[in-house]
């Protein structure tokens, strides 16, 4: 019965207007705002001694302000259709450098066709990034998703997106990114689990800096009470790239680079009110190269406050 009544919910939801927004602030702790490694010195061809890196090249921490926001407005077209827009603004604050300071803006619109347990989905979407307050990057594409909900809880998804990006700083940083990604998750009353599969491949200006992608992903939720919710997620990525660094490249001449993501979050949500919710989390990143320079250790804690409209 309860399922039954569901159903109807779902499919009265499906007929109405829909408007939301969400507002975070948040602060914490980064031990390494500019992902870099904590090598004091490299090796470098040509040269007898080891280079020493100075403080821009190696890793540094800093506690951080960061303010998000994002906005959507959904509304049905047919009995089994709707669209959809949405944006979002984000804004990292370093309190001990402004030079590695983060800015988003994002805009995207999208159509959805409901045929039964099916939710078919085509979206176009914009994204601009600012680094250091200046500009860096626009990052645009389109992605077509399907979903599969069925009643047992089970949930199958995959989606295929096309993107470019456009570096503002250097031109030979453009690049074209295909990819795709599939899951199957499983939803109870109390908990939720997905595993999520991704492949992608680069399509650079220059063959050296394009890469192939592959990776999974691991996320739970657990509902420890009516206001209080556990999440982790335990992600990994292989990053392997297309050509050989420029024989001119005095670090790694002639080396192709592979590098490795391993990463691990995990938080908690309370609800205060229906409007208000706490949240605390940890994240740990370990990203290695078989070039030293490149790789780095990561860790961030952060606090915040979510409002919801």
């Amino acid at each position: 019965m309860d399922k039954f009544l569901d159903a109807i919910e779902e499919k009265r939801r499906q007929q109405q207007s829909i408007a939301s927004a969400l507002i975070t602030l948040a602060g914490g702790y980064d031990s390494n705002i500019n992902s870099a490694t904590d090598l004091e010195e490299v090796e470098v061809l040509d040269f007898v001694q080891p280079v020493l890196l100075n403080r821009d090249s190696r890793e540094q921490d800093s506690g951080y302000l960061q303010l998000r926001g994002v906005a959507s407005y959904s509304a049905p077209m047919t009995r089994r259709s709707r669209w959809n827009i949405g944006a979002g603004v984000s804004r990292k604050d370093n309190t001990d450098s402004n030079a590695f300071d983060l800015d988003t803006a994002n805009l995207n619109a999208g159509l959805q066709w409901l045929r039964g347990t099916h939710t078919l989905g085509l979206s176009a979407n914009f994204s601009h990034y600012w680094f250091g307050g200046d500009s860096l990057l626009n990052d645009g594409g389109l992605r077509f998703s399907w979903k599969n909900q069925r009643a047992s809880g089970l949930r199958y998804t995959s989606d295929i997106s096309y993107n470019l990006q456009r570096n503002r700083v250097d031109q030979e940083l453009d690049l074209n990114r295909l990819q795709w990604q599939a899951g199957i998750g499983y939803s109870q009353p109390r908990w939720s689990t997905a595993l999520t599969l991704l492949l992608a491949t680069d399509d650079p200006q220059t063959d050296y800096r394009g890469r192939d992608t592959a990776g999974l992903s691991l996320q739970g939720i657990y509902r420890a009470g009516a206001a209080t919710s556990i999440y982790s997620q335990l992600q990994y990525r292989a990053y392997r790239y297309q050509e050989a660094l420029p024989t001119t490249n005095i670090l790694a001449a002639g080396e192709t680079r592979d590098d490795d993501l391993v990463q691990f979050l995990a938080g908690a949500r309370h609800a205060l009110h229906k409007q208000v919710s706490l949240y605390i989390q940890a994240n740990v990143m370990d990203y290695s190269s078989n070039i030293d320079l490149y790789s780095y250790d990561r860790y961030l804690a952060e606090a915040g406050v979510n409002l919801t409209f």
